[in-house]
């Protein structure tokens, strides 16, 4: 978390990002909330809905903490499954949210929803976190693949 603070400091530029958040939809009563990466078009009818989006703009934040597994995902419940079909033999070891989060999502999500800084900035940080935590664990892994996802 340290290292969050000191790279937030180091990209905020104080104003605000340009997008809006919402906006009133065609007759004026429904919000719409829109993504706020300003290269990315979708609107969605539920906030909660466009916070999980904005989570495809960044690099996945949860990753398997066996120095030989690549697996990578954002979503707990996911890795949770992940971890009880492919590593079965430290079935009662399960690991703690700190042995495999990479950053917090939220603290982002919050950041962007409120205009204290832009997508952009954010998975700059975001990436930078994952270099930091592929150097603290000496997994290659993560530095093949900071972005975690899988190529088509």
């Amino acid at each position: 978390m340290d290292h969050l603070i000191y790279c937030r400091r180091q990209v905020d530029t104080g104003s605000p990002v340009s997008t809006p958040a919402t906006s009133p939809d065609t007759d004026g009563s429904t919000p719409v909330y829109l993504c706020q990466s300003p290269s990315c078009p979708e609107q969605f009818s539920r906030w909660q809905d466009r916070d999980r989006h904005l989570l495809k703009h960044l690099p996945h934040w949860i990753h398997c903490p066996l120095l030989d597994c690549q697996w990578r995902g954002n979503r707990r419940n996911v890795f949770l499954k992940h971890w009880e079909a492919k590593h079965s033999r430290h079935s009662g070891d399960t690991p703690g949210s700190s042995e495999f989060t990479i950053y917090d999502p939220k603290v982002f999500i919050d950041s962007i929803r409120n205009r204290t800084i832009s997508v952009h900035e954010t998975a700059e940080i975001a990436l930078y976190l994952v270099y930091a935590k592929a150097n603290q664990l000496q997994k290659l892994s993560l530095l093949i693949n900071p972005w975690g996802r899988r190529s088509n």
